[in-house]
């Protein structure tokens, strides 16, 4: 019985202790598989989601190496925030803080900046989980948030169906007070890469073309070259471009202008080709049967109007409200 009484105060001691002092929170969940497996996890099983501006981000007691990778110490962050959205859990719009174990500052960066919680400053979608009253980053050390360069955006006036269309809005339509250099530098691209993983290249293409139209030149540009490299055949904006000043991408711009013929005579050979499921397979790198039909999805928007026609003739009949089949 005495021995029973002191194993229970020396558990109670431990639960004490470890109420936070940093180097008693566990490590939750380090590496995932894949990105796009990861940022699909990230949307569908963290509790609570968030979109929040960042004040400032400061380590947390003393660093540390997992396992032997003695090269990338490890520490934990507190990262001060502003809630903006709550896109999923219970939570309030306000100032909060987060604890992650990131990477020390200065151990592995991205662009001089902590891979995972992105510096100081910036607007992320954050994915998190309550542990002893805080607020955690769902996943440890490697990224649990999306950076949004695009603005503050309001909910209500998008009304998606779901928190991937939700996601992806924000980061392809402009809000307010966007960081136009971070869309400039690589930010449109990655917001392209991110929303083609979480809701699929044709949802891509809808939010990008209005942005190929937008009042900001910087802006209209990079969402012209986003579409032009990203998805066959969305390149008709490459015609405004063209010539608008004398800058790097301006050649790109004219070798894709001029790519045009050879690129169309080359769809049209595959989709009148005698097996078009191998081409379509050749040109995905999948056997993925949903994952092909995108493909084709895609197609159905293209410039040209045989290729758009012959796309459609292999779209599914429970995809065609998708598509741009009889637009």
């Amino acid at each position: 019985m005495t021995l029973l009484i002191v194993l229970r105060l020396i558990c109670v001691i431990f639960l004490v202790a470890c109420r936070p002092p940093p180097s008693c929170r566990t490590i939750r969940g380090v590496g995932p598989l894949d990105s796009f497996s990861h940022t699909r996890r990230l949307i569908k099983e963290a509790p609570i989601v968030v979109v929040a501006s960042i004040h400032s981000s400061s380590p947390v007691g003393q660093s540390f190496v997992l396992g032997d990778s003695r090269a990338y110490p490890v520490q934990l962050q507190r990262i001060s925030v502003s809630v903006e959205n709550v896109l999923r859990g219970s939570i309030s719009t306000g100032s909060t803080e987060i604890f992650c174990f990131s990477y020390k500052q200065g151990s592995a960066t991205i662009d001089g900046k902590n891979i995972e919680y992105g510096g100081a400053s910036g607007r992320r979608v954050y994915f998190l989980d309550r542990d002893r009253n805080e607020l955690r980053c769902f996943v440890d050390v490697y990224e649990s948030s999306i950076p949004v360069y695009t603005g503050r955006h309001s909910i209500a006036e998008q009304q998606p169906a779901n928190i991937e269309d939700i996601i992806a809005a924000m980061l392809l339509t402009i809000g307010e007070g966007p960081d136009v250099s971070k869309l400039s530098h690589s930010g449109m691209m990655d917001g392209v890469h991110l929303s083609n993983q979480i809701v699929g290249r044709t949802p891509t293409i809808r939010l990008l073309k209005p942005l190929s139209n937008h009042a900001n030149e910087e802006v209209r540009r990079q969402a012209c070259l986003a579409l032009s490299r990203s998805f066959v055949g969305q390149d008709e904006c490459l015609n405004g471009l063209a010539g608008m000043s004398e800058r790097k991408a301006d050649e790109e711009i004219r070798t894709m202008i001029a790519n045009r013929s050879a690129s169309d005579e080359y769809l049209i050979q595959g989709l009148t080709s005698n097996n078009v499921q191998n081409w379509i397979y050749s040109r995905t790198n999948t056997l993925d049967p949903y994952e092909n039909q995108d493909f084709l999805l895609m197609l159905t928007f293209h410039r040209n109007k045989l290729i758009r026609r012959l796309s459609c003739s292999h779209i599914w009949p429970k995809l065609r409200f998708q598509s741009g089949c009889g637009q």
